[in-house]
């Protein structure tokens, strides 16, 4: 029981969901925590998709990749190797959550610059190949579910608004020199034009946020989610508690604050 719920303790714990063991093979599992690129490289080769399912909601290694939070240079650089093998073996970059968010969504909000270039970039290069619309960010619909906790919300968007700028100047230079990243030297002049300032006039303070009943449902997982995480740790706790009757309930708790974040979501459209 300890091994499934300790993947989530390195991760952003506001959009992070539990993991269950039942749905993920224990070396995937493994894998992803250290970001052991060859395990994850053999077993994508051995068949297994890079958009395998880590729980019943359909959250992927990519998403969980995206939420990490870099402990220093050297492990930013190690995620974002780990989301380049996912893009190797082609990982979904354009299938919705349950949100109908994109993994550019949250990557554009990611506390690692690296891995935000990577995403974005390489969903801009999809969509244009593919002819389909380009990437604009669903900023509204995406804070609408973001909770405050610990400053989490003005982190976002000051990240946000650095990622974009990183962006905005890349396909300045992609425009500016010739032959450098051809691909995106397809893209419309209004796309163009979007990318130029995609934050535009919008302030923090006026960005939609989470409903009460999504603030009570979200302490609540967390609640029972830390507890889990804590006790799981505790031999003698897991000798006297039916740990999988606390983590189905947490489960269910889970379940019911994205069924509420899902209904919150889509009032806000994608531009």
């Amino acid at each position: 029981m300890s091994d499934r719920l300790s993947l989530t303790s390195s991760f952003n714990p506001a959009l992070l969901p539990l993991l269950d063991e039942d749905m993920v093979c224990a070396a995937w599992n493994k894998a992803l925590k250290t970001q052991d690129h060859t395990t994850m490289c053999g077993l994508m080769q051995q068949g297994l998709s890079p958009d395998h399912p880590l729980n019943p909601l359909g959250i992927t290694a990519l998403h969980y990749l995206i939420q990490l939070e870099p402990q220093g240079r050297v492990h930013a650089g190690t995620i974002d190797r780990a989301v380049k093998n996912l893009l190797r073996s082609h990982a979904d970059l354009l299938a919705p959550d349950y949100c109908g968010l994109l993994p550019a969504d949250y990557a554009l909000c990611s506390s690692n610059p690296q891995v935000a270039h990577t995403v974005i970039l390489n969903t801009m290069g999809l969509q244009i190949k593919r002819g389909t619309k380009l990437f604009h960010p669903a900023i509204d619909r995406l804070f609408s579910i973001l909770p405050d906790r610990d400053g989490m919300r003005l982190e976002a968007w000051n990240n946000l608004r650095e990622n974009a700028d990183m962006i905005t100047d890349y396909i300045n230079t992609a425009f500016s020199t010739e032959g450098f990243e051809p691909l995106l030297q397809r893209m419309s002049a209004k796309d163009y034009a979007y990318w130029q300032d995609p934050v535009q006039d919008r302030r923090f303070a006026d960005l939609p946020a989470p409903t009460d009943q999504m603030d009570n449902l979200f302490e609540k997982f967390s609640f029972m989610r830390n507890n889990l995480n804590l006790r799981g740790t505790f031999s003698q706790y897991t000798k006297t508690h039916d740990l999988d009757a606390e983590f189905d309930a947490a489960m269910t708790a889970e379940q019911e604050l994205r069924h509420a974040e899902y209904k919150h979501a889509k009032k806000h459209p994608r531009p």
